[in-house]
């Protein structure tokens, strides 16, 4: 093919396509082992094929020649049914697989590969751990409870427990460095369970619970719980463009009080969508279309408003959307804020219209249909309307649809097309659209505000065939809105086919239970057809059979039996007119035998602080039967999933699916290939770059983030990494972020309280009441109960067991937050039945004290403390709230925190189920390192209180300076330590501590890069050589001098001699941070044992038994020219066999023998 009359390559484009013509094909498929199955046909007919020859190929490089050469795998005959099978064999290498086939005078040679290759399909018993833990995240300090399910699986056969079976359990932090580990053993339901204590002072993260058999992340953080969340409503109602829009929010507290007068900051952006199956984004610029604040009212409500315009650049279009991103931040009265986002979406249409039609219907099941009306955002609205139903016209014959697309013109009529391309679309008519109407048979009227569903049982008595039911409605705006649902109309009980189809197939019954059927209907229009029908379980073939179409549809019927749970898989194929025609169906038998219903007898929602509770919990079998089992139950802060939700699994039963397929790669079209090219030439455009700032870390672009970069010089490996200690974010003026350094603080005598927050019992216990700072006196609030116990986890009971009457008895004392709690349950039995439950209760007062606490105070630091009192009573309330703070250590009274014009006791006055605010200015001294704050409110006979320690950080910063000595042998040198010097000038500088660290000869330290090369992981030819390139060298070095082998075996037999620790770990008092907190323990960690491995590198008799073994292995894999491949059985690589010429070099010139 050419673009020009005249065959010439200049200025020409010339290409080929390879076209074949046979009337032999093939469909294959994979099975378990590897193994490759064929089925070899008539083109035409889809008839199996006898006794037709074929030679199988593969392609073997040869690597004295440097090409692919031919090699014959087999010679087979197909058998009745043009069947024959390559088995895999263990033995050979995998190859990819070309056939010849010969039938007579007709033969084919296929240009598609199969790939032929051994597969174990036998799957060993192999245990698994499912992890349960009592909540996703948690402090540092904080006990971390878990519980597991150890399991036995052999995957083709059974499942049950493994009893008595011993494990450890490791948790690693962040930098999978082993942080502590526990010996576990499982009991005779097959669990076991155990707790961390996570210890201060690692890098906070994702840390890692791992044993043996599996594995959890859990994340570590300095957070503070949220008191409050934050909702965008859905969009109800009807809009369009240029509407007015109004947008709705809640914020609620998680201990139900409702967040009232809080100020509402709102952000609305909006974006071009196209509704439709794809949902199209079209790339574009977001555009800022409102922002501003509100209020929420005493029910916690906000509202937002704005005008949906669109963008008049995309046209109007009724499947246009706009989409508008909407962003709220809440800020309570107290000062806490949070956020909530939210997608809306408006058209030039209100109203969304479907009717609930399959593709294919059978007319005895047909009665009342979903009618469904929504907005764009998929809110119900209500719309009257009607719905008409045609017939559409039947095809004259089975057509083969269309390879390619329709043509927009076409250059052919419609009856000269039929007579040279007979049984082939011409304009896609099997698609029901391009149908033409016959009659209209139906029409109904439906009104959503009285029913959301239409009665069209009339159908069942009408004719198998094809339809179209148009349903029509206007939206609130009187825009017409239109949905047509075409469909087949089949009977289960006629044999006829409802159109005029090649390939007809209804999965009827796909879904069963043992005792049940599952059904499907084949058939054809065409008689003759050879089908074949299979039925697969747990990958292998249960059942083979062939059907012949002869007109008609036929009903096939799988008895589904207690051995098919975990699914059943069916397989129809054939073959007709260069096209196959399959259907892999899964059919689901879910293992409902496996089910436990857990239900609460005894339940409340709602609980005081501290109170004593106890629930019933029934366990039964999915048809109500008593079970005996055990039960894991948890109650942890809800609030806590505003950061992480917990979330539990448990999969242990394989659910299977359709793997023996039947596919075939030599039907489809085929491309051309261009041969030449020679058209006018490409101009391009000069590329103009400018130059840039360089913010060194700052960014402007990306809200709360920080990027550090680190950059080497050409030719230079950077090894060490930046270190940088905790920090806190400042928002700068202008809306960008930079970090400020933040040491890591621990109060002294702390105590652990069940886990959590750790407070001084003692202080707890304590009775404190009375003080008064500020002369003036005030009322007694001394009897006013504090709360104290703030234990994010109120219980985790991994093992308990169910009691004669299947019932869980818990008894528990919730904790005395303020907030909402969720419990999670996991029950199984020793026959692996297992089930899930959830639930939530709150903890609340009718009189609330909610501080919104700092997380740390800072030595001399003025901040002002606020309390929001929450009233969920419907009266007012009018009474005294107090604040003391105290030294968390002695419990004594802070002096003088209060500002002049402050006094610790305050008058409130809060109205029904609102809210109000109080604040106190502090001032914190410099002489304390932890404080606890202590506060109180009283009205009547209502009163709360909360008291609960808080650190002080110093605003002290240790910064280590350094300085290199650098001196020969012999030689005396003078140094000045200007800036220690310097310091005597500093009023606020304390020196702390200087220290000198001295090594004779700096270059050993080079020698420790040696190991890392010593230790590559793989086989491949680079990493070979770099062995045998490093034990050569390190032999050379070791063989230089007795006394550099003596000092290399006292390394190496010495473990725990100060000459392996890290000079790191040497020298303590020179970090300013653990090493566990910085990104770079790695390097850290290995510093210590890096000499440790240069002895073991040294050991003479270990050096010439790898440099034997690497020789072997370069000679092995060296290819017969001369040149090495990557890994061995590739071709040879340029580039891997210069750097290993190139490496030999190195050694000779250095004057390493080999």
């Amino acid at each position: 093919m050419q673009t020009t009359k005249k065959f010439d390559y200049e200025k020409n484009t010339v290409s080929y396509s390879v076209i074949t013509v046979t009337g032999l094909a093939y469909i294959q498929r994979t099975i378990s082992d590897g193994s490759i199955e064929y089925h070899v046909m008539d083109r035409t007919s889809g008839m199996p094929l006898k006794d037709v020859k074929v030679k199988a190929w593969y392609e073997k490089y040869n690597y004295t020649l440097r090409i692919y050469q031919k090699k014959l795998v087999g010679e087979f005959t197909t058998d009745a049914k043009g069947y024959f099978k390559l088995q895999s064999d263990k033995k050979q290498e995998s190859k990819n697989i070309y056939l010849e086939l010969f039938y007579g005078t007709d033969y084919y040679n296929s240009n598609s590969s199969n790939y032929l290759y051994y597969r174990n399909y036998y799957q060993p018993m192999s245990r698994k751990v499912f992890m349960f833990t009592d909540r996703a995240i948690y402090r540092p300090g904080q006990n971390h409870f878990i519980t597991k399910v150890l399991c036995l699986i052999q995957m083709v056969k059974k499942v049950r427990y493994r009893q008595i079976l011993k494990t450890s359990v490791i948790l690693y932090d962040v930098n999978h460095q082993k942080v502590t580990s526990q010996d576990v053993t499982t009991n005779e339901y097959g669990s076991f369970s155990g707790s961390f204590e996570i210890p201060r002072g690692l890098l906070n993260g994702n840390m890692q619970l791992y044993c043996y058999y599996g594995s959890k992340y859990i994340s570590v953080e300095e957070y503070k719980r949220p008191k409050f969340k934050v909702e965008v409503l859905p969009l109800k109602g009807n809009y369009v463009l240029n509407d007015s829009v109004k947008v709705s929010g809640k914020a609620v507290a998680f201990a139900g009080s409702m967040i009232t007068d809080a100020q509402v900051k709102y952000r609305i952006v909006r974006r071009p969508v196209w509704r439709g199956w794809w949902y199209w984004r079209i790339p574009t610029t977001e555009v800022q279309m409102a922002e501003g604040m509100a209020t929420t009212n005493e029910k916690g409500e906000f509202d937002i408003k704005f005008v949906a315009l669109p963008d008049l650049s995309f046209g109007k279009s009724e499947h246009l959307l706009f989409s508008y991103d909407i962003s709220v931040d809440v800020t309570d009265l107290n000062g806490e804020t949070h956020s909530a986002t939210k997608t809306m979406l408006v058209g030039y249409t209100s109203l969304q219209l479907s009717l609930d039609l399959k593709a294919e219907e059978a007319k005895e099941n047909i009665g009342k249909v979903k009618i469904s009306t929504t907005n764009v955002n998929g809110e119900f609205v209500e719309a009257k309307g009607e719905v008409k139903i045609y017939r559409l016209k039947k095809l004259e014959q089975p057509l083969r649809s269309r390879v390619w697309d329709t043509p927009d013109e076409f250059s052919y009529t419609k009856d000269s097309w039929n007579q040279l391309y007979a049984g082939n679309e011409f304009n896609n008519e099997n698609d029901l659209r391009k149908r033409d109407r016959d009659k209209l048979l139906l029409t109904k009227p439906f009104n959503t505000g009285n029913s959301k569903e239409l009665d069209l049982s009339e159908i069942k008595s009408w004719k198998a065939g094809v339809y179209v039911a148009e349903s029509t409605s206007e939206d609130a705006f009187g825009n017409k809105i239109e949905w047509k649902n075409y469909f087949t109309l089949y009977s289960l009980e006629e044999s006829s086919i409802p159109d005029k189809v090649i390939d007809w197939f209804v999965p009827v019954k796909t879904t069963c239970e043992p005792g049940e059927k599952a059904k499907f209907l084949i058939g054809s229009s065409i008689s003759g057809i050879d089908v074949i029908f299979e039925i697969e379980h747990r990958g292998d073939l249960v059942k083979k059979e062939w059907l012949k179409t002869d007109g008609n549809q036929k009903t096939i019927e799988i008895p589904i039996t207690e051995e098919h749970r975990g699914n059943l898989s069916v397989h129809f194929t054939f073959l007709r007119n260069n096209r196959l025609y399959k259907h892999d169906e899964t059919v689901i038998v879910p293992r409902t035998n496996k089910e436990l219903d857990i239900t609460f007898e005894t339940f409340r929602d709602k609980l005081y602080p501290g109170q004593d509770e106890e629930w019933k919990i029934k366990i039964k079998g999915k048809n109500g039967e008593k079970v005996a089992g055990e039960m894991l139950a948890t109650l942890y802060d809800a609030s806590l999933d505003q950061f992480r939700p917990n979330n539990w699994g448990f999969s242990i039963y394989r659910s299977y699916y359709s793997n023996l397929n039947w596919n075939t790669n030599i039907f489809g079209t085929s491309n051309g290939r261009v041969v030449s090219r020679d058209l006018n030439p490409y101009v391009s455009m000069p590329y103009r770059s400018y130059d840039y700032l360089n913010w060194f870390g700052f960014s402007y672009y990306s809200y709360d983030r920080y990027f550090d970069y680190s950059y080497a010089e050409e030719g230079e490996m950077e090894e060490d990494m930046v270190v940088m200690e905790k920090s806190t974010d400042k928002r700068t003026k202008n809306g960008g972020r930079k970090k400020t350094a933040m040491p890591s603080m621990a109060t002294k005598d702390e105590k652990k309280a069940n886990g959590d927050d750790d407070v001084d019992e003692e202080a707890q216990n304590e009775e404190v009441s009375g003080l008064v700072t500020k002369p003036g006196g005030g009322e007694d609030l001394g009897d006013v109960k504090v709360r104290t116990n703030f234990n994010e986890t109120a219980f985790f009971y991994p093992h308990l067991e169910t009691n004669a009457e299947g019932e869980v008895i818990v008894k528990f004392k919730i904790p005395e937050s303020l907030t909402s709690w969720k419990m999670m349950g996991f029950a199984h039995t020793k026959d692996l039945k297992y089930g899930l439950v959830t639930n939530e209760l709150k903890t609340q007062k009718d009189l609330m004290l909610l501080p919104n606490e700092p997380r740390f105070f800072r030595q001399n630091d003025i901040i002002e403390f606020p309390v929001k009192i929450s009233n969920l009573t419907k009266n007012k309330m009018t009474g005294v709230a107090q604040l003391e703070l105290f030294d968390a250590i002695t419990m004594k009274p802070v002096e003088g925190i209060f500002d002049k014009k402050e006094t610790a006791q305050k008058n409130f006055e809060v109205d029904g189920e609102g809210n109000t605010n109080l604040s106190w200015k502090l001032q914190i001294p410099d002489y304390i390192d932890a404080v606890t704050y202590k506060v109180v409110a009283k009205a009547g006979n209502f009163s709360d209180g909360e008291q609960k320690p808080l650190p002080v950080l110093s605003n002290r910063m240790m910064v280590t300076e350094s300085l290199p000595l650098p001196i020969r042998g012999k030689q005396t040198k003078d140094y000045e330590l200007e800036k220690l010097v310097k310091s005597k000038k500093s009023t606020s500088l304390k020196n702390f501590k200087l220290t000198l660290e001295y090594s004779s000869n700096p270059a050993w330290y080079a020698i420790q890069a040696l190991p890392y090369i010593m230790e590559y992981p793989y086989e491949c030819a680079e990493q070979t050589f770099s062995r045998l390139y490093a034990n050569s060298i390190a032999s050379h070095i070791a063989n230089s001098s007795p006394k550099v082998k003596r000092v290399f075996d006292s390394w190496k037999n010495t473990p725990g001699s100060e000459s392996l620790l890290s000079n790191l770990e040497k020298n303590q008092d020179l970090k300013s941070a653990l090493l566990e907190e910085t990104p770079w323990v790695l390097q850290a960690g290995n510093e210590s044992e890096r000499k440790q491995r240069i002895g073991v590198l040294f050991d003479l008799n270990r050096m010439a038994d790898e440099l034997g073994r690497a020789t072997i292995k370069l000679q092995k894999t060296q290819s017969s020219n001369g040149g090495w491949p990557w890994f061995e059985g590739m071709p040879e690589s340029r580039y891997i066999t210069q750097h290993i010429v190139t490496g030999f070099g190195h050694l000779d010139k250095l004057g390493v023998k080999m």
